[in-house]
Order: structure tokens, then C-alpha cells, then sequence
């Protein structure tokens, strides 16, 4: 499919999908792909390999995360140009970045990321600029905004216990009736929290 004159199981498992949604309904003609490689090279340096990326769609920006980067790069999706380091400058209390997520609520834009220096930071998506900043009490390995009703930030950590955050007061606040995240109770974990999926529709 992509002319390199082998065939991949990706390819051939596509061509199966895309034959039974031929027959399935002829309008899905237009829905066969033709892989070919992308133009886009990333031409930047990196100091170490990449370990994290992370596409917020509403900014069309790629968040790439080096290991024990204490920076991360903002890409432009589309081109696939570096649009800047975020902080532009290392600085030494600085940890890591982990993860990252985009928040919009009301009048606020902030691009949430987690460290391994036990901090949660927001950046102004205007120049990323750092803007707030909360304490947490382990390192946070995970992070997902939900917006409305509940327009909470949600994150995973290496405690085992899920974590909410009020982000117009920058505190936390209790996942569920009852449960005090500060007294750690897990919540049915015994390992870190590597990943969240908020599923709108439920």
C-alpha cells in the first residue's frame, strides 16, 4: 500500500477492514487509504530519546517530553515545526516532565504538565508562559482534564490513589464522596497510575 514493495500485517489487516466496509456499503469507496511517507522530518536536536508525546487537538500542538528533560518542546502538529522549549531556560527546581493535558474552562487556557518534583504546572497557552503551580504528594504519572459538569483535573499517581483538583481554587478536593486523597486511601490500586481515559459520554 505504501509502495515499499513488502506487505506489514498493519497493511494487510487495514485491507481486510476497508474490504468489508466496501461491501458492507459502496459509499465507503472514498475510505481507502493510500499510505505514503510523510514529508514532515523532525530536524531538532534531542538531548535524550523521547519518552513522552502528548497532542492537545484545540491548539494543534504536540507536547514532546525528553527523559529526565526538566523541558518539553511544543511542535506544531501540522507542520511539524518546534515552536518553542517550554521554560525556555532550565531551572534547577525544576523536575522532569512526565505528562500533559489541555484545560479550557471559562476564561482559562492553561496547558497542565506533571514532574517528577511532586508539582503539577500550568502554563499559559499564549507563549507558555508558567502561571500556577500545586504541590502534590507523590509524583503524578498521569493527568486528564474533564470539563463540563464536573470541569475537574484528574490525575494518576505513583501512590495508587486518583487525584482531583479544583482548578479555579488550585486545591485538591475529594474524587468521591468521602475519600480524602490526603490519607491515601486507594481506591482499589496497589500500583502506580500510568493512565486515565475520561469517557464523555458516560
Amino acid at each position: 500500500m505504501n509502495d515499499d514493495k513488502t506487505l506489514e500485517w498493519e497493511e494487510f489487516t487495514n485491507h481486510i477492514i476497508e474490504k468489508g466496509m466496501i461491501r458492507k456499503d459502496r459509499t465507503f469507496i472514498d475510505a481507502i487509504k493510500s499510505y505514503l511517507p510523510s514529508t514532515i522530518k523532525d530536524v531538532e536536536k534531542h538531548d535524550t530519546e523521547v519518552e513522552y508525546m502528548f497532542y492537545i487537538e484545540k491548539l494543534r500542538h504536540l507536547l514532546v517530553m525528553e527523559r529526565d528533560s526538566k523541558r518539553f518542546k511544543v511542535y506544531n502538529a501540522k507542520t511539524g515545526k518546534l515552536i518553542q522549549h517550554v521554560p525556555e531556560k532550565n531551572k534547577g527546581s525544576s523536575g522532569a516532565v512526565i505528562a500533559a493535558d489541555y484545560i479550557e474552562f471559562g476564561n482559562i487556557k492553561f496547558v497542565a504538565t506533571t514532574s517528577n518534583n511532586n508539582a503539577i504546572n500550568f502554563w499559559d497557552v499564549n507563549g507558555y508562559m508558567p502561571r500556577e503551580r500545586i504541590n502534590t504528594s507523590d509524583i503524578q504519572m498521569c493527568i486528564k482534564w474533564c470539563g463540563e459538569p464536573y470541569n475537574r483535573l484528574y490525575t494518576g499517581g505513583v501512590d495508587g490513589v486518583i487525584h482531583a483538583y479544583d482548578i479555579v481554587e488550585m486545591k485538591e478536593v475529594s474524587v468521591r464522596e468521602g475519600v480524602n486523597p490526603i490519607k491515601k486511601e486507594k481506591i482499589g490500586h496497589n500500583a502506580p497510575v500510568m493512565a486515565l481515559l475520561p469517557i464523555p459520554s458516560q
